[in-house]
């Protein structure tokens, strides 16, 4: 995001990169299984998760449908959480809807039940959504817009694609279900990518250092 605003602002304009922070102790890895059956998700499917306040296009979620249904979804699953987006799903896919999700627990426990969260969306900053699966170890399938890869990263955290593209999207999907042996991997540096670059601790010494050093010039 830094790289992009510079691009737009004379050389001599400063900036600064500080992303904001989660709280890591309260969103943390759980068990799964416990996850899944807490939500009554349908043991041995592979569940794909979508959530946001705004069923709206800026989100892409009108882009799922089209994308899922080049696959064989009969072994897939897609909880969505958040307003209900009215779509029409590929046949054999299994969805689940839950409504909207609130408080750090419930948030916590979706993502648990995840295999993969999906954050197709067309413009955006540094969304929470996917703050919140790095450090509850999930990794994510996400467009290049905005922030977003940033924090996904190909062969790290997840798998991006050309913000709009269905077809883009499909061979996302398709590569990372086609990865699921890396996916314990994949875990694994969600979370420490959420401990060491986006815990609150490391957004406050950032600012701590900036402004000390504002202070003194």
């Amino acid at each position: 995001m830094a790289t992009q605003a510079r691009a737009y602002v004379p050389s001599s304009v400063r900036i600064e990169h500080v992303p904001y922070g989660l709280d890591i102790k309260t969103f943390h890895p759980q068990p799964q299984l416990a996850a899944q059956n807490a939500l009554g998700l349908a043991s041995g499917k592979t569940w794909l998760g979508y959530g946001a306040t705004w069923a709206s296009s800026r989100k892409g979620i009108d882009l799922l449908p089209a994308a899922l249904g080049a696959l064989d979804c009969r072994s897939l699953g897609l909880l969505v959480w958040g307003e209900d987006p009215q779509l029409t799903w590929p046949q054999g896919l299994t969805v689940k809807f839950i409504g909207r999700v609130s408080g750090v627990p419930a948030i916590r426990q979706v993502l648990a039940a995840c295999d993969l969260l999906l954050c197709p969306s067309r413009a955006d900053n540094l969304p929470n959504a996917v703050l919140e699966s790095l450090a509850c170890g999930t990794p994510v399938i996400g467009s290049n817009a905005g922030g977003i890869p940033d924090m996904v990263r190909p062969s790290e955290t997840g798998w991006t694609f050309a913000s709009g593209q269905v077809t883009a999207l499909q061979a996302s999907l398709t590569e990372a279900l086609a990865s699921r042996a890396l996916w314990p991997a994949y875990r694994e540096r969600c979370r420490q990518v959420a401990v060491t670059e986006y815990s609150e601790e490391v957004q406050a010494e950032r600012y701590h250092r900036l402004f000390s050093e504002l202070r003194r010039d």
